[in-house]
């Protein structure tokens, strides 16, 4: 089932955006996830199977430890997204509480312009798919592999988006834990575009006041006081 309806669910505080309840800490093991309340999952998980309504490419054009992401289009209107096809541990069970986790914070996040838009969730025996809004410009690594000098104006705006979006998920306390520029999504041609940030799966919603006692991220990107 997706989100929390028993007893210990409505026991923990929920936070809210502008006045609605929309997320919930999950009851798993792992502290800091959040999940989707019953309301939100109820508007984004989808019902019908994926393949009435979207066409997935086959091959990804990004892929981490455990998801894969794929073109998809929509077959009433032709327009692109991202499927993020995250697998499960085991045949048939639900969704994991790391990708529960990341559908509730792409979904908290719905209002902010600096960070991918979740669209839709989709649930098969194998796999938990996200359907996200899909970024033409690929990441910000492209830009530095071909080793291109932007101009300072722009360098200075896409930085304000890539601290407007972390200001936003601060304010509700998460901490995103993997910025580094395969994260950073370009809405377009570099640099005439704008910046989204992506991959929540290890992000963390922490207590003000509570220590961060896991050791997560990407170890070249990682603070050496984390180590």
């Amino acid at each position: 089932m997706v989100g929390g309806g028993g007893k210990d669910s409505e026991s923990v505080e929920a936070i809210g955006l502008e006045h609605s309840f929309v997320l919930s800490p999950t009851m798993s093991s792992i502290p800091g996830l959040l999940t989707l309340c019953p309301s939100r999952a109820e508007l984004l998980v989808a019902r019908e199977p994926l393949h009435q309504l979207y066409t997935v490419e086959k091959q990804p054009f990004a892929r981490g430890k455990f998801a894969a992401v794929k073109r998809c289009r929509n077959v009433l209107n032709g327009e692109q997204f991202a499927a993020k096809l995250i697998r499960k541990r085991r045949r048939g069970g639900g969704p994991t509480p790391e990708s529960l986790h990341e559908a509730a914070v792409l979904d908290l996040c719905r209002s902010c312009p600096h960070i991918v838009q979740l669209v839709q969730l989709y649930d098969t025996p194998l796999e938990t798919i996200l359907i996200l809004q899909l970024a033409t410009g690929g990441e910000l690594q492209s830009v530095l592999d071909r080793d291109e000098i932007p101009e300072e104006k722009h360098v200075v705006r896409l930085l304000r988006q890539v601290l407007g979006g972390l200001l936003f998920l601060h304010n509700f306390d998460i901490a995103h834990l993997d910025l580094k520029p395969q994260n950073l999504l370009l809405t377009g041609p570099f640099p005439e575009c704008d910046i989204k940030l992506c991959d929540f799966g290890i992000a963390r919603h922490i207590a003000r006041g509570a220590d961060m006692r896991e050791i997560l991220g990407t170890p070249d990107y990682v603070g050496r006081s984390v180590f």
